[in-house]
């Protein structure tokens, strides 16, 4: 998988702690600030995964071909034990 900054990382199956999923919004705009008319919202989905030992790795997943609930299906039949917390 690929974290931040295009850096990737390799965890096996029994090293992951916990799955949490999270969508974010933030805005852009085009022109001045003082200008509303430019101003538009996107969302980002981002998984982060927490391995036992060391930091959680953030994972865009926000252009996944799918749906966010095929994820969740297939980390649960490959780790049934893992826990997933989705905050929508």
């Amino acid at each position: 998988m690929r974290g931040a900054f295009l850096k990737e990382h390799s965890f096996a199956w029994n090293q992951l702690e916990s799955v949490f999923y999270r969508p974010a919004w933030g805005r852009t705009s085009d022109g001045q600030a003082s200008f509303r008319l430019g101003v538009r919202y996107y969302r980002r989905d981002y998984l982060y995964v927490k391995p036992y030992h060391g930091k959680s790795v953030r994972v865009d997943v926000t252009f996944l071909d799918g749906r966010i609930e095929d994820v969740f299906a297939c980390l649960s039949r490959c780790k049934p034990d893992l826990p997933i917390v989705k905050n929508y």
